[in-house]
């Protein structure tokens, strides 16, 4: 029986595997991953930077197992965000669930896109020279490297455009032709 990618009869071979092809990892902040496939205790997974959990005892497909070590008390993360906080001390490759994880109220920040960063000048003017196929200046009189604002699908820059009669076509300028 599958669901997706999760399969609940089969098991993972006992031995090392990739975390990629047995586990999710939803957000790069999270300290727990989902099991894609039912993992025996023993089975080692290779983390992108190479290190390598064991895992320490049965964890049925759809669960979580703990990619570090988390101190009772101390919040749990997936999807980038508390998910409950550790009612005993969690090791790497332990089974996270509702035998060492439990809920409770904390002060919540509700500040959006916090963490979103910059993408620097150089990358702007490469993907905006890329785009429109030519260099910056040939399209714009000004263009400020410093962002107005940023979110996380993209940032806004303040620019001048160079009439662009002979590259765009652009409402109100003189010299566009009506299409």
């Amino acid at each position: 029986m599958s669901a997706g990618n999760i399969d609940f009869f089969e098991f993972t071979p006992a031995g090392v595997s990739p975390l990629s092809d047995v586990a999710i990892q939803l957000h790069p902040q999270d300290q727990v991953v989902i099991a894609k496939a039912n993992l025996q205790a023993g089975t080692r997974l290779v983390l992108d930077d190479e290190r390598q959990i064991t895992v320490r005892g049965f964890i049925p497909a759809g669960h979580k197992i703990a990619l570090m070590g988390v101190a009772s008390g101390d919040p749990i993360r997936r999807y980038g965000q508390i998910i409950g906080f550790a009612t005993q001390a969690v090791q790497p490759g332990d089974h996270v669930h509702t035998h060492n994880l439990s809920v409770q109220d904390f002060n919540r920040d509700y500040a959006f896109g916090v963490d979103v960063k910059p993408v620097s000048y150089e990358d702007v003017v490469n993907i905006i020279e890329h785009e429109l196929g030519g260099k910056l200046n040939k399209f714009f009189k000004t263009f400020r490297p410093q962002p107005l604002g940023s979110a996380s699908i993209g940032q806004v820059h303040f620019a001048v455009q160079i009439c662009p009669c002979r590259e765009f076509a652009r409402p109100g300028c003189p010299k566009t032709k009506p299409q």
